[in-house]
């Protein structure tokens, strides 16, 4: 984990991954509700809304979430976010820093966001920690038990 201390902004950026670590109360969910409720504001890219709908959709259609349970938990996660940023805001500067770090675009659009409000940034994603550890952008890392974050 980078950034143990809190952001000044008070600000968070939530991640589709970290959203879902919450939603579905997977091993790691207490870590990041315990940043969320102590957040002066959560916000996202629009992409979240995309990303964590079609991760539940891919859940529901595993047989792992009823249709219902579905609906309800991407209802959940939009209800965590209270600002969102649109993509054409960042998506430049995304797409430059993702040709120069030869990374996505998708990824790139939460790090950008959360280095432009002077925000910690949430993930699940290792790869994305590690670029916003590198870039100095406040990260809390929450990855599956027996691998160093």
């Amino acid at each position: 984990m980078s950034g143990s201390s809190f952001s000044d902004s008070g600000t968070l950026v939530l991640d589709a991954s970290a959203a879902l670590e919450v939603i579905l109360r997977k091993d790691g969910a207490k870590r990041f509700i315990d940043r969320i409720f102590l957040a002066k504001k959560v916000c996202s890219t629009e992409l979240f809304r995309a990303e964590t709908a079609n991760a539940l959709a891919k859940y529901a259609k595993g047989g792992f979430l009823s249709k219902e349970k579905c609906l309800e938990a991407l209802s959940l996660a939009d209800g965590m976010v209270d600002e969102y940023c649109p993509i054409r805001e960042n998506e430049t500067e995304a797409c430059s820093e993702a040709i120069r770090m030869e990374h996505s675009v998708y990824d790139l659009l939460y790090m950008t966001l959360a280095r432009r409000q002077g925000a910690m940034l949430l993930t699940c994603d290792q790869k994305l920690a590690n670029l916003c550890k590198r870039e100095g952008v406040p990260v809390v890392l929450n990855i599956a038990p027996g691998i160093d974050g």
